[in-house]
């Protein structure tokens, strides 16, 4: 034959005998060969004769956990979030422990505060992340409780909050049923109509959060009315 003709199915072609052609995208490609010479033309055809894939997606890693607080013994879920063609994954939980599972479950059974790793490869390479300090486990458990002094008077009624909570605390949020709000630990709230009032307290702290809702535990009563005589004075 005197002439060749190649259509590589993306829309390119060569008249070359024997060409090399790249493909740059993903796809599964019909390629057609015409040559013509004195004797006349032929086609072949060879349809969905190339597949080019695409190429492994680099591998990022990143997880999350939850709880990352609590009481010893705390089993925490380890979920991967991390992108890219993986196909292996290594945890260390720090503790001596550790796991070959996308997204596992890991009891601590003792206090401490533990760096967890995860290790991801793929086709691509490989990537680690490390997270410092990550799970805090107590041996306290938090459990939330307070106190009111006075628990009931008249409007305007001055109220000191004093938490007895237990556990290594670090956040308080109080709700004194009024639409008010504080982040001290022991607050004084001043009620200013009368009412009966749910107070709640959450904590939160290494050993992980509690709550303490108290129905109806203030209450005001209007203020006395003065029924008291006044006359007038006369100065002579």
């Amino acid at each position: 034959y005197d002439s060749s003709l190649w259509n590589f199915g993306d829309g390119v072609s060569s008249a070359l005998i024997s060409p090399t052609h790249t493909y740059t995208s993903a796809g599964v490609y019909t390629v057609a060969l015409t040559v013509s010479g004195t004797g006349g033309t032929d086609t072949l055809t060879r349809a969905t004769y190339i597949t080019a894939t695409a190429p492994p997606i680099p591998v990022q890693v990143d997880f999350t956990a939850s709880p990352l607080a609590g009481s010893a013994p705390l089993t925490v879920t380890f979920t991967d979030v991390s992108t890219g063609d993986i196909t292996s994954w290594q945890w260390d939980f720090g503790d001596g422990s550790s796991s070959a599972t996308q997204n596992p479950d890991h009891a601590y059974a003792a206090a401490g505060s533990y760096t967890v790793t995860l290790t991801v490869n793929g086709p691509n390479g490989s990537d680690a992340e490390v997270k410092t300090g990550y799970i805090q486990v107590s041996d306290d458990p938090v459990i939330a409780n307070f106190t009111a002094n006075p628990t009931s008077g008249e409007a305007p009624l001055d109220v000191q909050f004093t938490d007895v909570s237990s556990g290594d605390l670090s956040v308080w949020q109080w709700s004194f049923g009024d639409g008010e709000s504080s982040a001290l630990q022991h607050p004084s709230h001043t009620y200013q109509a009368s009412g009966v009032y749910t107070v709640s307290l959450l904590v939160n702290g290494l050993g992980g959060t509690g709550n303490l809702v108290k129905t109806g535990y203030i209450n005001i009563t209007p203020a006395s009315a003065d029924n008291n005589i006044y006359l007038p004075l006369i100065l002579k």
